[in-house]
């Protein structure tokens, strides 16, 4: 367009280039100026200046000499300075100085940067290669040789290089589906929205034998040519080698201030894969990844590494995607990764590792060199949500959003930031952004759902999973969630319908785990003999599936589900040893494992008047995880769990207080009810059970039994506050849900006289 259709940016465009505008206001101008062709190109026209006020020496050295000038000055010192955002230097009078120097300066400058900074300044777009020897690119050779082109150039110093996934963003943006654009003005003008110097484009003439590559390097200012040139391989088995060449011949045809020669240049097999089909498997991985198909992504990549067994970056994803200790795989040959991929295997290796703060830190490395990185602020988002650093994580994923607009996967992160920051609407907003990006996929509908369960509307949650079912039937996390759902409203035929369903998905991690959602009903029924019983098949079949395929496993999961039901049924001794042994079962195979329960544990043992022991285990917590107040949720737990035992009531509250703080997960807020009900607050406990008993989500279904407690307690709740008749509605609804429950539960008698009393009328 040829005006800015909102002035107020176009006014601010030179506080913009000179960094003088607040956070805010930069978050703001920079999602225009990727709506805004106007604003954008005036942008632009800032680059060669800002370029000489980064390098020239006489420049700098005038600036620093106004700039001690200036604080030798009497004169009140104004506001702090911002650094300037496109000059990186300081904005203050030496800006009319420099503008002066400029002016009267002759023109003849020798600029010699060092390595950092002309790799920053030489950004180069490598455009997709189009296959004229077939159009319809059967093989994705177009995409091979572009991925391979920008992941070897990657590693030059001297320049960098847009990422092809920032080239599908802009694209996206200017309404292309891909960035395989043939057209040279669309080109250019992505290549321009990336902020490159210089474009790379190409075509293949044959794909042999022999293999024909023609191409070019395009300086984007100017329009000129500054090399052509193509590459002959022998044959497409020798692609490797054919890429390699038309690096070196790019580096020579790029005006840079270092010449190529004097830095290594590894082949690029080195960098990737010594197999191009291996590496077709792997661009086809990522793009089902991209559009959330797992186990469509996961075959991929299992192709991939059966190809070339020491392909860095599939195991990363299939780390991700179905058994995380292939991440040591990812890590033996991530000698054989370009540098930036290296930080992404570092980082996940931390993370697998639970070495939280060791993530935290590669990641903000990764940030740091490459700052265009959508993935990388979104994992770092991810890092400091799950460190309860949930502010920054929006902040993070909000920069991700920046980078690019259309980032669906960073949407709906936000919407579960915001969700547990509290911030329904912020969630709501970012759910129906996500929507409006993606009406026909079923995920946005699914997270909808998991936000309305969590804050409390069961209906709502019930109506977004069928949505997302209606897209797609066979989205098995809305199947599953659609499941538990039903429980909680008590349609347990529809939960089991649910299960049964998943059963039979063979191709999902989901179908390994149905049969573990089926015996959440007869919990949820308060039947724990029957869920025994169920769960003991459940165990025998998965642990030989494991055996046989090396399949994940959900063992764990059963076993703890099966102390659960052991614990309601009174038989501490076996609750106590079914949790050892998923314990046992969980370090002896790192696949799919659970969580760590050993605070649950200790709870057991302290209950049953193993006092010590559950002390030993406290102190092991604490000396695991550290001390003083940085000591995590588990240790906190096992301490109030343990002070619950003894009878320090008021100890108890303040230990599951601080373990709820860390993380509020279901178990601990329920037993911090108790607590205060123990203690003598009956109005804390009321304010956390309505509170919980609003929040429909899978930790809660996966201890039904308990979730079903919820009504018995609040009933105890408001008997003690002396409403009496809101207590009576609270256990009829408790016996009402339970009346099918297995006879020998302690808590049926106990709901039963507790009704019988509040029902007498003085």
């Amino acid at each position: 367009m040829s005006r800015c259709t909102d002035r107020r940016f176009e006014n601010k465009l030179h506080h913009y280039e000179l960094g003088m505008l607040s956070d805010d206001e930069l978050r703001e101008f920079e999602v225009h100026l990727l709506e805004c062709d106007h604003c954008f190109r005036r942008a632009e026209k800032f680059k060669e200046t800002a370029r000489l006020l980064n390098t020239d020496a006489d420049v700098r050295a005038l600036i620093k000499e106004v700039d001690e000038a200036a604080e030798l000055s009497p004169e009140p010192a104004a506001r702090p300075r911002r650094p300037l955002r496109v000059f990186a230097l300081p904005a203050s009078l030496a800006a009319a100085a420099v503008l002066v120097f400029l002016v009267l300066k002759p023109w003849e400058i020798q600029i010699r940067p060092t390595s950092e900074a002309v790799a920053q300044e030489n950004r180069l777009a490598v455009m997709y290669f189009e296959n004229l020897a077939d159009p319809t690119d059967s093989l994705r050779w177009g995409d091979i040789i572009t991925n391979l082109l920008i992941a070897d150039l990657s590693e030059s110093h001297l320049v960098s290089v847009v990422s092809s996934q920032r080239l599908f963003d802009i694209a996206r943006l200017l309404g292309k589906p891909d960035a395989r654009v043939d057209d040279p003005a669309t080109a250019t003008e992505i290549a321009r929205r990336a902020g490159a110097r210089w474009m790379l484009t190409g075509s293949i003439a044959q794909m042999g034998p022999p293999a024909v590559v023609t191409a070019q390097v395009t300086e984007i200012a100017s329009g000129e040519i500054t090399g052509s040139f193509r590459a002959i391989t022998d044959s497409t088995a020798s692609i490797f080698a054919l890429v390699d060449e038309l690096t070196r011949r790019t580096k020579r045809a790029l005006d840079l201030a270092i010449t190529a020669a004097e830095e290594p240049d590894p082949p690029v097999m080195e960098v990737t894969t010594r197999s191009a089909e291996a590496y077709r498997y792997y661009l086809e991985g990522v793009d089902y990844q991209a559009r959330l198909y797992g186990d469509k992504a996961a075959r991929a990549f299992e192709k991939a590494v059966a190809l070339d067994s020491t392909f860095a970056m599939a195991y990363y994803h299939l780390s991700a995607l179905t058994d995380r200790t292939l991440i040591a795989k990812a890590v033996a040959h991530s000698g054989q990764a370009g540098r930036k991929e290296q930080y992404f295997i570092r980082s996940r290796a931390a993370l697998i590792s639970r070495n939280i703060g060791q993530a935290l830190a590669v990641l903000e490395e990764l940030v740091a060199q490459y700052p265009d990185e959508k993935e990388a602020w979104f994992m770092l988002g991810q890092v400091r949500q799950q460190m309860a650093r949930l502010d920054e994580a929006v902040d993070d994923y909000d920069r991700a959003t920046r980078i690019d607009p259309l980032y669906k996967q960073a949407y709906n992160a936000l919407a579960y930031v915001n969700s547990a920051r509290g911030d329904l609407t912020g969630a709501l907003e970012a759910i129906d952004r996500y929507i409006e990006l993606a009406p026909d996929e079923p995920n946005p509908y699914d997270t909808r759902g998991e936000i309305c369960g969590r804050n409390g509307d069961l209906d709502g949650a019930i109506e977004s999973f069928r949505r997302a079912l209606a897209v797609d039937p066979d989205f098995a996390h809305a199947l599953s969630y659609l499941g538990l759902m039903s429980l909680f409203k008590g349609d347990f035929v529809r939960a089991d319908s649910c299960g049964m369903a998943l059963a039979h998905k063979p191709d999902t991690n989901f179908s390994r785990a149905a049969s573990l959602y089926l015996c959440m009903t007869p919990m949820m029924r308060g039947r724990p003999r029957e869920a025994i019983a169920a769960l003991d098949v459940v165990i025998k079949a998965d642990s030989a599936d494991v055996a046989a395929k090396g399949v994940p496993t959900k063992a764990d999961y059963a076993r703890a589900l099966k102390a659960l039901a052991y614990w309601e049924l009174g038989r501490l001794d076996s609750a106590a040893a079914e949790l050892d042994a998923a314990r046992r079962f969980r370090l002896g195979t790192n696949a799919m494992a659970g969580e760590d329960r050993r605070h649950i544990y200790a709870q057991v043992l302290a209950q049953l008047g193993r006092i010590e022991d559950a002390a030993t285990v406290v102190d092991t917590l604490e000396q695991e995880m550290g001390r003083g107040e940085g000591r995590p949720f588990g240790y906190w737990y096992a301490a109030g769990a343990l002070a619950l035992a003894e009878g320090r009531f008021d100890d108890a509250v303040v230990h599951f207080e601080t373990a709820a703080g860390i993380r509020s997960a279901f178990e601990v807020r329920y037993w911090l009810i108790q607590a205060y009900l123990n203690a003598g607050k009956p109005e804390q406990a009321l304010a956390e059970l309505q509170k919980l008993m609003r929040i429909y989500e899978s930790p809660r279904a996966f201890y039904g039994v308990w979730s079903v407690k919820l009504h018995y307690y609040l009933g105890m709740s408001w008997e003690r506050l002396g409403d009496r008749d809101r207590a009576a509605d609270e256990y009829r609804r408790f016996l009402e849900i339970w009346r099918d429950a297995d006879p020998q539960l302690a808590v049926l008698d106990s709901a039963r006289t507790a009704l019988a009393r509040t029902e007498i009328r003085p």
